[in-house]
């Protein structure tokens, strides 16, 4: 069909019937790029949202966690019998109080090496 009408009508035919076909080919390959620009913008705003809903969890996560480990501290500060004889009253308030814990090295390896609540220690 395309022959006879070519040679039919010729130069003009020709320059219609290739314009007509560049366009098609470019139009029908513009719609399958869409297609695929429009899947990858969904997907990606999807991971982002999970990344938010991820980091999210992770915050109120590690805040919990080191909830655990300044609750055992505390106690562990509580249970040093041997600072408590060693120090009056008010040296004993300086190193364990509501608002701060100072601990020396020896301390710190031993709450760290407590075994009484490992389940803080299990995330680290």
């Amino acid at each position: 069909l395309v022959v006879s009408l070519s040679q039919h009508y010729g130069f003009f035919f020709n320059l219609g019937f290739g314009l007509w076909t560049i366009v098609t080919t470019f139009g029908f390959f513009n719609i399958i790029s869409a297609i695929f620009v429009d899947a990858t913008i969904t997907g990606l705003k999807h991971n982002d949202l999970k990344r938010k809903y991820v980091q999210q969890y992770e915050h109120r996560f590690v805040k919990e966690k080191l909830t655990q480990v300044m609750d055992r501290i505390r106690a562990v500060c509580d249970e040093m019998s041997e600072i408590s004889r060693a120090l009056d009253a008010s040296q004993k308030s300086a190193l364990c109080n509501n608002d701060s814990i100072f601990l020396s090295e020896e301390r710190f390896v031993e709450v760290m090496n407590d075994d009484i609540r490992p389940s803080w220690r299990t995330w680290m």
